[in-house]
């Protein structure tokens, strides 16, 4: 895919922090509006350090569940809970594509007492097995690099044809906090009222998605 640099950011000092392109090749959303697609090097920063992150606090979680499930009376007696407890706590961090998590199975032998009473030279025991569980965590590197490629990435939505990206870029915001996408109409009243928010009338664009099926599988900042 072709880029196009569109124009820096510098700060107070006239040091660039952030530097916009954009894809030459426009393409089209789902209600059949023009649809840009830019890249912005401080936001590779953020979406680096925004996953790096979530990995480090999804780690942190799993290391504390292992620590539950060797507890003398864990109530992780089943494998059905570990999985249940792994999956809230990817989904929470929003980690699945990134951490790999194996369960594994031990069995314990514990030895009891078949009757009450103090224990002396004819006291019988009953030999007991329960199930424990462990967990061995690794990061997919393969996918973490692969997702790695769409840092940067983030759309705008317009049906302007008149205006030029670095205008719309320019009059709309590159992203906000929370969500990348931007929804421009063409009226002079919408171009002051509807700036960059989350939802975009019916339009199916799922911001927080890291790999955008619909854009090329490989990218090259030339």
């Amino acid at each position: 895919m072709a880029w196009e640099h569109l124009y820096n950011v510098t700060n107070e000092d006239n040091e660039v922090v952030d530097r916009f392109r954009v894809c030459r090749d426009a393409g089209v959303s789902v209600e059949g509006f023009r649809l840009l697609w830019f890249h912005s090097t401080r936001k590779v920063a953020r979406d680096m350090a925004s996953r790096a992150r979530a990995i480090e606090r999804t780690q942190q979680e799993l290391a504390k569940l292992c620590e539950r499930l060797q507890l003398p009376r864990t109530r992780f007696r089943d494998r059905s809970k570990v999985q249940q407890a792994v999956e809230e706590i990817l989904g929470k961090r929003g980690t699945t594509a990134w951490v790999q998590v194996e369960i594994h199975e031990q069995q314990e032998e514990t030895f009891k007492q078949s009757q009450r009473g103090r224990p002396g030279s004819n006291t019988q025991y009953v030999r007991q097995l329960s199930t424990r569980y462990r967990l061995s965590i690794s990061v997919d590197q393969k996918q973490l690099a692969q997702d790695e490629q769409t840092d940067g990435l983030f759309p705008l939505i317009s049906n302007v044809p008149e205006m030029s990206p670095e205008a719309l870029l320019r009059a709309y915001g590159p992203f906000g906090k929370k969500c990348n996408i931007a929804y421009v109409k063409s009226s002079a009243t919408q171009h002051r009222k509807n700036r960059p928010r989350s939802s975009c009338g019916r339009l199916a664009i799922d911001c927080s998605l890291r790999r955008v099926n619909f854009l090329s599988s490989s990218f090259v900042f030339a």
